[in-house]
C-alpha cells in the first residue's frame, strides 16, 4: 500500500541519519520505535540477513552505493511494517 510505502520511506531516512550507528544499532531502533522492545538474538540476526541478502539482490541487478543501502533499510523497515507483531494487539 501507499502508507507502508511512505511510513518504510520514512523510517529507513530515519535510521540512516543517525550518525555514528552500524546496522545493529539501527536494528534495535526499528524494533524499539515499530515494536516497543528490542529484538532478540534471531531476531537480530534474521534482519542482518535479511540485508544482505536484500543487498545482494540489488548489486545483482546494478544498483550500488547509497541507493542500494536506502533500499535495503526500506525493505526492512516494509517488512516488519507487515509483520503480525506490529498488525494486531495481543
Amino acid at each position: 500500500s501507499t502508507l507502508v510505502m511512505e511510513q518504510s520511506k520514512a523510517l529507513a531516512q530515519q535510521l540512516l541519519a543517525i550518525e555514528a550507528a552500524d546496522d545493529d544499532k539501527r536494528i534495535v531502533q526499528l524494533y524499539l520505535q515499530l515494536l516497543g522492545r528490542p529484538p532478540d538474538d534471531q531476531e537480530l540476526e534474521s534482519c542482518r540477513a535479511h540485508l544482505e541478502r536484500y543487498n545482494i539482490a540489488l548489486q545483482e541487478s546494478g544498483i550500488t552505493g547509497p541507493g542500494q543501502t536506502f533500499q535495503s533499510w526500506q525493505s526492512l523497515c516494509r517488512a516488519l511494517l507487515a509483520s503480525n507483531e506490529f498488525i494486531y494487539l495481543d
